[in-house]
């Protein structure tokens, strides 16, 4: 009966397992595994607001590869620019001018039926006070110059009012159009020109650096063909992805390679076969395949990230696998082996499961993706173990080295007496609160990305000469209207002003618009002026001039959005809704910006890393309850299950996660998410070991079980915390400083037959 359910839950598996790789299948496709940096950043932690206004900029730049090429000769730069271009479409790629849609002359075109909309504030000030030979002056200048800068009439703009305003924009404008070509001057007034790559058909593309290569190659025949003196910098998020995706590619390899020989090595010293060593890694196989499709299933991507996080998965699926040969060498069947471990690894499964899906409380895609990674590969691996496994072992010989070791285990010391296991507790909860004293936090925003500092630092001084404004910190402002919106921007502007916040800029989102209210200000006065001035003109050449005058409308937003560049409108969500970007700000001024939006309605201040920094501590305080209120939950069930001895089995997991906690103390590392939720899959794991040390009949069967099981989480997770991510690095080291001493007190006041 117990081999006909056997198969009949077997032949289950498969279905499921066979259903989850086909959808993975269909899923597929190269955009499926995700290197975009942004997907590691949390959802949904600033009010939704905010959230759409983060997720609009992220969009709309998230294809962007920058380039500025600079040399002190132009003409070099020039020719620079030529060769730079030319070996990127050879690569596959298509640079472009990032102003090749746009003409300085279609904005001035745009504008021109609006151009009594606009008053420079010097012209404003004197058209207050112009009289009639004021007016008369200045018109007989503009109509009698020998050369006009512009293509419209002079009697169009009579008193050069529109003219002034243009040239003021254009003078606080740091881009500039040389040879129909773009460029910008930076604050030392060097001379960049500027090149934009789109980048949809590479982002996804892992560990290729097609991007990176291509830029390098393209930089090094620019360099060939002028000199050393030639300056490159390129930037975007595609850069950053393919940095990621480098790191993540050579980690997982490298953590799959080590893990996978190290188990090996472990198989091959334990049992001396290679049947259990090509048995072990083909579980370890289908569970890894099983793993990635549900992730496939489930999310219709992965990220590289949580490839490697779940490279470390084969040091804690390999326990079952450890569990049931350490039993047959122990002289039981596979299916004598697997009904003896029935309870206590489906209690392990169960407790190890649960604090991988704690993860999935977080407001992280990536922890949420390593959550059923991780759940995923543990269920496949117990089942096919249980199920496939198990039925086909026959009782193992145990190796020299495996009765030497299990000797030498039964030998390790532990104490005995409940006055000496007293005094060890004690020893290590003083050890644990001197430690808990020096224990501090951090913002666990930095820990997300472990790229490059060069390459970071090249991308903060491309973002200074393109855009200074700061990408984290801004104003959202609202409105029932366009108009509205301009206004509430308008009275912003006043109060930053009045605050007098010291380095505190701010770049309007309306460049060439200024509100409904100072446009029809504007017409006012420049038309009664612009009147005035030509029947002073008529009077004066005795012939009368006629005066093409403006439709007298306000520029709305939607028409000024055609007539911009991309670059000035992307600031603009809808015409009811816009960003107010900010230069200047720093740590010692951000607390203050919030007060400039006090009493303005539908005016709010958006600090996107203190939002995410605050919703990840948020959570990690929410984890580390849900810790205290687990060890309660698994001491209710040790209780249950284990009645009085339920302490040997719990206080030595509770021991060594105060000490664990002591000792991050100790070696100053600060308390994060990413610290504490590792201690949630320690308490599953170091009760697993203290059921299989004190519960095990056969003491040989469990100090070796134990032992491989112990080795390769530790080897597994000791490797993470090698990671260029400081996340996984503080993940992974603090899960191995965590078992290591779970391990050392669960031997130390285990029982000894």
């Amino acid at each position: 009966m117990t081999n006909v359910r056997t198969r009949i839950f077997a032949i289950l598996w498969l279905v499921i397992f066979v259903v989850v790789a086909a959808i993975a299948f269909v899923r597929l496709t190269p955009e499926t595994i995700r290197t975009d940096i942004e997907d590691l950043l949390p959802e949904q932690t600033l009010e939704t607001r905010a959230g759409e206004v983060l997720s609009h900029i992220v969009k709309s730049s998230a294809q962007d590869v920058w380039i500025l090429i600079s040399h002190p000769d132009r003409i070099q730069a020039q020719k620079a620019l030529e060769y730079f271009s030319d070996n990127l479409k050879k690569a596959g790629l298509t640079p472009a001018d990032p102003a090749r849609n746009f003409e300085p002359s279609t904005l001035q075109k745009a504008l021109f039926p609006f151009r009594e909309n606009f008053l420079t504030d010097k012209d404003r000030a004197w058209l207050e006070n112009a009289d009639d030979k004021a007016l008369l002056s200045r018109a007989m200048r503009i109509l009698y110059r020998p050369l006009a800068p512009n293509s419209w009439r002079a009697v169009d703009d009579p008193l050069g009012l529109f003219e002034n305003w243009l040239s003021s924009q254009s003078s606080a404008e740091r881009f500039t159009y040389i040879d129909g070509r773009t460029a910008v001057t930076d604050d030392s007034k060097r001379l960049w020109f500027v090149l934009q790559l789109k980048s949809k058909d590479v982002v996804a593309a892992v560990d290729g650096q097609k991007i990176t290569m291509a830029l390098a190659q393209a930089e090094a025949a620019a360099r060939a063909k002028t000199d050393d003196k030639l300056k490159v910098l390129s930037a975007g998020i595609p850069l950053i992805s393919e940095e990621v995706a480098h790191q993540a590619a050579s980690e997982a390899s490298f953590i799959g390679t080590i893990s996978t020989l190290g188990i090996a090595a472990l198989v091959l010293v334990f049992f001396a076969r290679l049947i259990p060593l090509l048995q072990t890694l083909v579980v370890l196989t289908l569970a890894v395949a099983f793993a990635f499709s549900c992730v496939v299933a489930i999310f219709g991507e992965i990220h590289v990230v949580t490839i490697v996080f779940g490279a470390t998965l084969l040091g804690v699926c390999v326990d079952y696998v450890f569990h049931l040969l350490c039993a047959t060498s122990n002289g039981l069947t596979g299916m004598e082996a697997s009904q003896r471990l029935l309870r206590p690894l489906t209690a392990s499964l169960l407790s190890t499961i649960a604090g991988y899906l704690i993860m999935l409380i977080t407001p992280m895609p990536g922890l949420r993706q390593i959550s059923i990674f991780c759940v995923a590969g543990l269920m496949c691996t117990f089942a096919v173990v249980m199920l496939w496994m198990a039925p086909r072992v026959g009782a193992l010989r145990a190796s020299r080295f495996s009765n030497g070791f299990a000797v030498f285990f039964a030998k390790i010391p532990s104490l005995d007496s409940g006055r000496s296991k007293a005094f060890l507790l004690t020893l290590v909860f003083a050890a644990a609160a001197g430690g808990l004293i020096q224990l501090s936090t951090t913002n666990e925003l930095r820990l997300i990305s472990g790229v490059d500092k060069a390459l970071l630092a090249k991308q903060s001084e491309v973002n200074n000469i393109l855009n200074p404004a700061s990408p984290a910190q801004f104003f959202v402002v609202e409105g029932s209207s366009g108009c509205d919106v301009l206004s509430r921007i308008a009275a912003l502007k006043t109060r930053l002003d009045a605050l007098d916040v010291s380095g505190i800029k701010m770049l309007s989102s309306s460049r060439f618009l200024e509100s409904c209210e100072k446009q029809q200000d504007n017409q006012r006065l420049a038309h009664r002026a612009n009147v005035r001035a030509l029947e002073l003109l008529s009077t004066a050449a005795n012939e009368k001039i006629d005066y093409s005058a403006p439709s007298g409308d306000i520029l709305s937003v939607q028409i000024w959005q055609k007539a911009v560049p991309e670059a000035l409108s992307r600031t603009w969500i809808s015409s009811r809704q816009a960003l107010v970007l900010l230069t200047g700000v720093t740590q010692d001024n951000v607390s203050e910006l919030p007060k400039a939006a006090d009493g303005l309605r539908n005016v709010s201040f958006v600090d996107t890393s203190a939002g995410i920094a605050l919703s990840l501590a948020y959570f990690r305080d929410r984890v580390l309850e849900v810790l205290c209120w687990a060890t309660g939950l698994v001491g209710v069930v040790l209780v249950v299950v284990f009645r009085r001895s339920f302490l040997r089995l719990w206080t030595p997991c509770i021991a060594g996660i105060a000490l664990t906690l002591g000792t991050l103390g100790w070696l100053n590392i600060p308390l994060s998410l990413f610290s504490v939720l590792p201690l949630i899959l320690v308490l599953g794991l170091g009760v697993d070991y203290a059921i299989l040390l004190n519960d095990e009949k056969s003491t040989t069967s469990a100090g070796n079980s134990v032992f491989l099981a112990a080795a390769s989480t530790l080897l597994a997770f000791g490797l993470l915390a090698f990671s260029s991510t400081p996340a996984l690095h503080i993940f992974g080291l603090t899960l191995a400083i965590a078992l290591g001493w779970v391990l050392v007190l669960t031997i130390a006041l285990r029982t000894r037959r």
